[in-house]
């Protein structure tokens, strides 16, 4: 088959970078909208609403290796448009029937989490990690950025349909889902797994990628490295988010003093992708991501005794910046350390451990100060844990390829 004139590198990152804008924003950041309507209105309590959230990331986590199957059974286009399917049944199941604590966790927790999984993080990086050589990392740093784009356009969209629509947030998911369809129909018809010159280097990628199992991926060190580097970016960022503002109002901050970190963390976010991109073509990614690790420890060191309007930004540039340079770095490793033909079975392997333990981190931060009566012991074993990730990342090598032909480990 020849290779379409729209089947091109750019087109498909443009195509990417719209499936992350809308099943990354809408349901993450418009959800915490049109969900706290909901619950208002039903009535439910603040640990329910919270339950559901959790729900939904822990399922992400826990769908990876299913979704690593399904884009190698079915290919990274039909995951995809199947993915924003799933996730347009549950905004619809959202916009229309849910009525109770039961039904809101089936549908937004396990319907909408295993749409957004299928459809967003694993696969649309696959297919960037396919589709590019010289300019991956840039592009890995654009697909995140409109995920980041997503999250400001959604609440500003659905905020104002909330208060011309007396809070009608069944309103606000149908229009969710009917964004999504249209998603679905675009990486359909325009989606292609991998460039059609590459037929050859694709069946040896396929042989590649069998001799790769998931007992031969664990017992590479270099994806215990990976997984602690991303730990140690995405527990901070969770936990911040859950008790940051609980610990900046502990040390006599007001709430709009407090709320300048939140900001700054999306805005810095964004620029830290943004510089890894750029750098991760250029310079190994593993001396970024130790730089942007580093970042993140100092930003956590400095949030502990956050006693200034100026230590408020300092740390929020610190942490945020880190935190946006360390996610471009992990699918920058991927790509130059394992290779493109392992990338997807790689994220799909990781992605229990890593996702599971991050949506893990606000409770047992919550714990220590419950049992210590402060963040110090929480934040800072959190600090603790980016220096070490940092220090690991400067021992990185590339993983050693299996041969092709050999019987699979």
């Amino acid at each position: 088959m020849q290779t379409a004139p729209l089947s091109s590198p750019w087109t498909m990152l443009g195509v990417a970078a719209l499936i992350s804008l809308v099943n990354t924003g809408f349901p993450y950041f418009g959800a915490s909208l049109l969900n706290t309507a909901m619950a208002q209105q039903l009535g439910f309590e603040r640990s329910l609403l919270g339950l559901g959230f959790t729900v939904m990331l822990l399922i992400q986590g826990l769908c990876g290796p299913l979704i690593m199957l399904a884009m190698q059974r079915l290919g990274i286009r039909a995951t995809i448009t199947i993915g924003s399917l799933i996730l347009c049944i549950g905004a619809s199941l959202m916009a229309t029937v849910i009525d109770s604590a039961i039904g809101y966790i089936v549908a937004f927790g396990l319907v909408v989490g295993i749409g957004v999984g299928a459809s967003t993080y694993i696969p649309t990086q696959t297919l960037i990690a396919h589709w590019f050589d010289r300019h991956r990392a840039l592009a890995f740093s654009i697909v995140m950025i409109a995920g980041g784009f997503g999250g400001v356009l959604a609440p500003a969209l659905l905020s104002r349909m909330l208060e011309t629509g007396d809070g009608d947030w069944r309103a606000g998911w149908k229009l969710i889902a009917a964004t999504v369809f249209v998603i679905a129909l675009i990486a359909w018809l325009l989606l292609r797994d991998r460039r059609s010159s590459q037929g050859e280097a694709s069946a040896a990628d396929a042989a590649v990628a069998a001799q790769w199992t998931t007992a031969r991926l664990l017992r590479t060190p270099l994806i215990w490295t990976i997984v602690l580097g991303e730990l140690a970016v995405g527990m901070p960022i969770m936990s911040f988010f859950a008790h940051g503002i609980s610990h900046l109002r502990s040390l006599g901050h007001e709430p709009a003093q407090a709320s300048i970190a939140v900001g700054l963390l999306a805005a810095t976010g964004a620029l830290g992708q943004l510089a890894a991109g750029l750098l991760g073509d250029r310079v190994d990614p593993r001396y970024v991501w130790c730089a942007a690790l580093l970042g993140v420890t100092a930003g956590l060191s400095l949030m502990l005794r956050a006693d200034s309007v100026a230590s408020i930004y300092g740390f929020g540039l610190l942490l945020g910046c880190g935190y946006g340079a360390g996610l471009i770095c992990k699918s920058a490793m991927i790509g130059r350390y394992l290779g493109p033909a392992v990338f997807g079975k790689v994220m799909g392997t990781m992605a229990p451990a890593s996702i599971g333990l991050t949506a893990l981190s606000p409770y047992l931060v919550g714990l220590s100060y419950d049992r210590s009566g402060s963040y110090v012991y929480g934040f800072g074993a959190l600090a603790l844990l980016a220096l070490v990730a940092a220090v690991a990342q400067l021992f990185a090598r590339p993983a050693i390829a299996p041969v092709a032909g050999a019987t699979p480990a």
